[in-house]
């Protein structure tokens, strides 16, 4: 299970190289990130359902 955190909304965070984005589907992350720890590590995603579709994805490079 995961948790929202608010991220700094500065205009230098979206042209900071370093931004935050959806490890799903690779958008970059303005705003609030849904965070969840996969593996000990916490990774982060635009939303719950991105974060299922990136559970779903791992269950499925798995079975090969």
């Amino acid at each position: 299970m995961g948790k929202w955190i608010h991220l700094d909304t500065s205009y230098k965070s979206y042209v900071n190289p370093e931004s935050l984005h959806c490890q799903a589907c690779g958008k970059m992350i303005p705003k609030d990130a849904w965070i969840s720890e996969k593996k000990g590590t916490d990774v982060s995603f635009c939303d719950e359902e991105c974060e299922k579709m990136y559970d779903y994805m791992a269950v499925r490079r798995t079975k090969k």
